[in-house]
Formats: structure tokens, sequence, C-alpha cells
């Protein structure tokens, strides 16, 4: 007879779990069992360490069964970057106390700091530090907000990326450091899971298989997840999966964010230093650390479940106390709550003003630093094409041509937008509501109205560009449209004779 799952909404599927106002965390145990083999047992454990819960037969555990909730993880994290046997055997078991989650967070911005050097005018050393901080704690609390934000950094060859990913992967939760080459299978699980997934030299991300490349950019709202098709049990059976992807992301690389990326990013900006002694030290080498990374890891990873319950209330008062909104809001909310945490724990407020302040003299300077954005500098372009040419389409690679040479007169040095293709010029046309001419199959043009630019300016919230007469004597292509056309030869695939196409005009 079939029995209906009336618990089919109270499961377990990430190590970190609120259930009736009680916090539960999980953790995987290396040991023997009862023959002397060597195996890993799953455990689960409440806020308050009494009710320990295990697959294995371990002393003062109950079976998984009589958990009143159902387990269901995707999988096992990376080794090292949960809760590790010795936390657990000296905090859970042993009940030794945990030091205070300001202490801890307090150990967080030593370590950071002891790798990273700062060399910004927008903050301190210690401000930034703490920012970065906030970031890596925030990892263990992902599932307590509707948004995910990505760690960005970026800065030239040799400005620290990549010590600082490594820095901040050991100690964030589940935190896995992988290159551009490492595939969607052997990241997935840490994915599914809610750990940290940090992708150094990032520049190429747009050459990753499919499955990688949406998990990176879609895994930024609770809930999200990406569909994927595999073969059944039986011979010709199709079964469609769906993986979690929603996680916390951080990425390293020379160039900046695109747009889209941009607003969903925590961007850091690193400085070749000549500060010899940071520089000289290794995250890869436990010696280097003021404080053992696993230590961290254990410490937070026990405070989480404890804080749990807490969260919810701590993120409201933050909601209700900051002036901002929108991806804006969804960046800095896991950040400002977790210093609003720490001002709880240590009794001294102070944190969250300052996380808040320095997070708007980043956003200030980097406006001033970013370039203008693609959409902003095609619209600049079509603007100043309009008062160069006869009424008709304008052909994408004019608009192309355009677009680099308003880049050298900008001295924008974005190799991402100097080497533009007249196809992304083409998507980012029709991403903006342009609609290619009837001629488009044949010769690819596009009509452009000045309606049309400023309607492009309004919904992408950009002012109206007024070109002055230098600028557009500097955009306008070295031919005609008539000339262009002209000289573009047009065959016929099966008499390989040319055609004369329809003029633009038509």
């Amino acid at each position: 007879m079939f029995t209906i799952d009336l618990n089919s909404n109270r499961r377990m599927e990430r190590p970190f779990f609120l259930h009736d106002g009680i916090g539960y965390g999980c953790c995987w145990l290396n040991g023997t069992d009862a023959r002397g083999r060597r195996t890993q047992a799953k455990v689960v454990f409440d806020a308050t360490f009494q009710n320990l819960y295990s697959d294995q037969e371990i002393e003062g555990h109950k079976l998984l069964e009589e958990l009143p909730f159902t387990l269901e993880l995707a999988g096992t994290p990376t080794p090292d970057t949960y809760l590790s046997a010795e936390g657990y055997h000296a905090h859970v078991i042993n009940k030794k106390p945990l030091p205070s989650y300001a202490e801890v967070f307090s150990d967080v911005v030593r370590n950071l700091d002891a790798f990273i050097a700062f060399h910004d005018a927008s903050g301190t050393q210690q401000e930034q530090t703490e920012m970065l901080a906030a970031y890596v704690v925030s990892t263990y609390l992902i599932n307590e907000f509707h948004a995910a934000s990505y760690l960005w950094f970026g800065g030239e060859r040799g400005s620290g990326k990549t010590q600082a990913s490594i820095a901040a992967s050991k100690m964030a939760s589940m935190g896995v450091f992988t290159q551009g080459t490492s595939t969607f299978a052997s990241l997935r699980e840490t994915a599914a899971l809610g750990g940290l997934i940090f992708c150094d030299d990032f520049e190429n991300w747009r050459g990753f298989e499919p499955d990688k490349k949406n998990m990176f950019l879609s895994g930024t709202t609770r809930g999200a997840s990406i569909s994927l098709r595999r073969q059944g049990q039986r011979e010709g059976d199709w079964v469609t999966e769906h993986v979690p992807v929603y996680c916390p992301k951080g990425f390293s690389a020379i160039s900046s964010p695109d747009d889209v990326l941009a607003s969903r990013s925590i961007f850091v900006e690193l400085r070749r230093s000549d500060d010899g002694e940071r520089t000289g030290r290794s995250p890869t080498n436990v010696a280097d650390w003021p404080v053992d990374p696993m230590l961290v890891r254990d410490w937070l990873w026990l405070h989480t479940v404890q804080l749990l319950p807490k969260v919810e209330s701590v993120r409201k008062d933050i909601e209700g106390r900051i002036d901002l909104s929108g991806r804006d809001r969804d960046n800095l909310l896991p950040l400002l709550t977790v210093a609003r945490l720490v001002e709880l724990s240590s009794g001294r407020d102070g944190l969250v003003d300052r996380l808040l302040d320095l997070a708007k003299r980043n956003a200030d300077q980097r406006e001033s630093l970013m370039p203008p954005s693609e959409n902003e500098v095609l619209i600049r372009c079509l603007q100043s094409l309009m008062t160069t040419r006869n009424a008709g389409p304008i052909p994408t690679s004019d608009i192309r041509g355009a677009f680099v040479r308003y880049c050298e007169n900008q001295d924008i040095s974005e190799h991402s937008y100097l080497e533009i293709s007249p196809m992304r010029i083409g998507q980012m046309l029709s991403r903006l509501g342009f609609n290619p001419s009837a001629s488009h199959r044949n010769r690819r043009s596009w009509m452009i109205s000045e309606t049309d630019v400023r309607k492009a300016c309004v919904d992408q919230g950009i002012v109206f560009p007024e070109a002055d007469d230098a600028e557009v004597e500097q955009l306008a292509p070295s031919s005609t449209i008539f000339e262009i056309w002209k000289t573009d030869a047009h065959y016929d695939s099966a008499s390989n004779i040319a055609s004369k196409p329809a003029a633009p005009w038509d």
C-alpha cells in the first residue's frame, strides 16, 4: 500500500539545517568499523551537542533513522574543507568550550592580513581585511539568505590574486580553489552542498563547458538549479536531474567583470606590493598561518550550528537599518549580518558602520575606475554614426569599427572591448531592442533611429549622449554607406556569379 510522505519538506539537504527553531549540523568522520576496516561515518548533531546521530554504531550516538527529519545530502564535500574529526571530538563529544564568535572573526582577519597586502585608497588595510573576513564567514550562513554575491579579486599579474584566493578558500565553508580547467562533474557536489567555489584565472570563462558556465553564472539566487539529462537504468531511458547550484563563488582575473557579473560582485582590487613579509608567506604552508585554518573552519562550523536560530532576526534588523535596495542590498546583506553577529558577540558596535562606509567608498572608486559598460559604449557609437551617414541601415561591421575606435580614443584598454566580434555586437543590439534591416540576411545591418537610441538609454539608465563634432569625426567610418555596399560582392552559391544586393534603403 502506498503511504504519503508528510515530511517531504523537512529534508536536510545541506550540512547546516534549521528545524523547529533548533540548528543542526553534519560532518563526516573517518575511522574503522567493528571488523577493523577503514570507513567513513556520517554524523548529525544539534546545537546543544547533546543529541548525536550517525549511520555507524558510535558510542553515545543514535541512528540517523531517529532524526526528526529526513537526511538527503547531495554528496560528500572535498576532504579538509569541513568540520574535522579532531574538532568534533574536542568540542561536540568532550564539550571543550569554543572561543567566542568575535574571537574567531578576529582570527579570520589575522589570517587574511598575513597573506594579503591592500594598497587601496578607498580603505585601510584593517578595513579591507574586515570586509573580506566578513565575506569568508558569511559563506557558512549562505542558506539563510535569498541571494549570494560573487567575490572578485582583480589586478595585474603578480598582484597576489591567487594567494588571496587560496587564503579565503581555506577558511570558507567547504571552500574549493580550482583552475579554469576543472570540469563541472568535479565541482557539482560542492555546489549542491553550498560550498564556496573559487575559480582562479577566470578571464576565459566564456570558453567553459556549458554546464560549468551555467553553474558559475546562474547560482546566485536561493533554490537555483540546472537541469541535466542523463542515461537511465534501462537502455533508451533518459532521466532529468536537477542539480542545485546556489552557493558562494569567487573569481580572480586580470580583467574586470562584465556588467552582469559586476552587479553581483564584491570587488577587491589588488596591486603589486613591495611588502616582502606578506608576499613571502604561502597559504599552502600551515606554518605561515597565525591561526591554523583547520581550527578556524572547526570553530566557524560549530558556531554556525548554534547561531542558525538567530540569523533571521539579525538579518531583518540589518535590513531595517540600511538604505540599500536591489543587488546592492543582496550583495552586502550577508556580510553585514555577520558583522552584527560579531558585534553582539563582542558587546562592541562599529563593525557594521565601518563595512557600510567602506562599501560606499569602494563603489565610488570602482565607478571612477571602471570603463563604461559595453552597452554605454555601443549607444555612444550609434548616436555618433547617425550623424555621419544617410538614412538607411548601418552594417554591423561599421558599428563594430566605431566601437573599437571609441575605445581607442577614450583609452579604454579592456581586451574584450578592443577584440569584440561582429557577432557580439549583433547580440548586444538585439538585446537592446534594435531591429535588423529587411536585407539583414544578405548583408548584416541594422535600422537605427534617434528614437531607438533614446529608448535604449532610458532602459539602461544611461544619459543620452551628445557627441561633439571632434568626436563624430573620430568615430566616422572611412567609407560611406554607398562605397561599402558597392565593394561588398555577394555570390550565388549555385552559380558562383556575383549578384547585386538590394540597396540598403530598399
